[in-house]
């Protein structure tokens, strides 16, 4: 008889905390198809850090926004919610940042197509010089190769690629009125490889708006998909606004879905969209990795010749500079250093 009442007891305990938190009981979640298709998520780097309303799946009934059906994704971060990955080797409290966000599977080489809707509130406040990150492919074991942003120098929505790492190159998606209280549905196909096949493709709504060729990730290793919120350099902010810390900020997801090689696995039909439609779509720009292989230059001068002076371009600041200096120190000189380093202007 105590058998039977501790396996009812727990039984009830199971289903008690099954009904308070159904997407909380574990590092892995199971979300419902109404919002994610096509892969598994589990919580970011932050684990045990996690704060309840960091993530939460809402109902439209109860006034939440969504894209389609009846449920979305909710992510808030507030100041302070910042946490360790749990081997210790990595520290956002230490690091200038915080973050709330869901990590899917690794993925393999090949063509693949993902989908999700992003909305952002009305009145969401920009953080600029801070950086909001609402998206990004990262890799399993190296550096972040694919990034989407919430700003720049001006508010908006950017793609930005990262693949050679300290090597930046940006494009706009969507403006800041584009953003603010409405939902923007984003397509993305890529192949991704190390080698000059690789293309990777954004469409906006219903618009091919970006086109990339080339390598889409490094060697030997493999990218996956991070989405929520995660914002870094949060004092430059603090600074900037003379405040003690960076306002709460929440975005909304729905509809994240992922597929192999074919765009039709997505069911896009129910959005509105043709696939067939869609991959139909040419844009005139094209990028590759040669249009921001030479985006900074540097000056280089010697203080052992007052009458040296050697111009360099390269693809970041740190790296020009870097072979300015060896470049220097090739002819001699002893005394090199850099006068002047910046993003290259026209003319330059």
């Amino acid at each position: 008889m105590k058998k039977l009442l501790g396996i009812v007891v727990l039984g009830l305990l199971v289903l008690s905390l099954i009904l308070i938190k159904p997407v909380f009981a574990g590092k892995k979640l199971k979300l419902p198809e109404d919002v994610v298709s096509g892969t598994k998520y589990h919580k970011s780097l932050t684990g045990k850090y996690y704060q309840e309303y960091g993530m939460q799946v809402v109902d439209k009934k109860d006034g939440h926004p969504v894209r389609a059906g009846e449920k979305s994704i909710r992510f808030e971060v507030r100041p302070g919610d910042c946490g360790k990955d749990a081997g210790g080797g990595w520290n956002d409290c230490k690091k200038d940042r915080e973050r709330h966000e869901l990590s899917g599977k690794p993925m393999s080489n090949g063509t693949w197509w993902y989908a999700w809707s992003i909305y952002i509130p009305k009145d969401h406040i920009f953080i600029s010089p801070s950086t909001l990150i609402i998206g990004q492919f990262h890799q399993w074991n190296d550096h972040v190769i694919w990034m989407f942003k919430n700003g720049m120098s001006r508010e908006g929505y950017y793609v930005e690629n990262q693949i050679k790492e300290d090597v930046f190159k940006k494009q706009i998606l969507l403006e800041k009125n584009d953003m603010h209280g409405n939902w923007n549905d984003i397509l993305v196909n890529m192949n991704w490889t190390h080698k000059d096949d690789g293309f990777f493709k954004i469409w906006v709504n219903d618009k091919l708006s970006y086109h990339y060729k080339g390598p889409t990730k490094t060697k030997n290793d493999k990218p996956y998909f991070k989405f929520g919120i995660y914002r870094s350099h949060l004092s430059k902010w603090i600074k900037k606004n003379k405040k003690s810390e960076v306002p709460a900020q929440v975005v909304y997801f729905d509809e994240v879905r992922t597929a192999k090689k074919s765009c039709k696995k997505l069911k896009l039909e129910d959005l509105g969209y043709s696939c067939d439609e869609l991959e139909s779509q040419k844009i005139s720009k094209i990028d590759t990795p040669e249009d921001f292989s030479n985006n900074f230059v540097a000056i280089i001068k010697s203080k052992d010749d007052a009458d040296y002076m050697l111009k360099v371009r390269g693809g970041s600041k740190k790296l020009t500079e870097k072979k300015g200096l060896k470049e220097c120190k090739k002819t001699g000189n002893t005394g090199c250093y850099v006068h002047y380093s910046n993003k290259a202007a026209f003319g330059q």
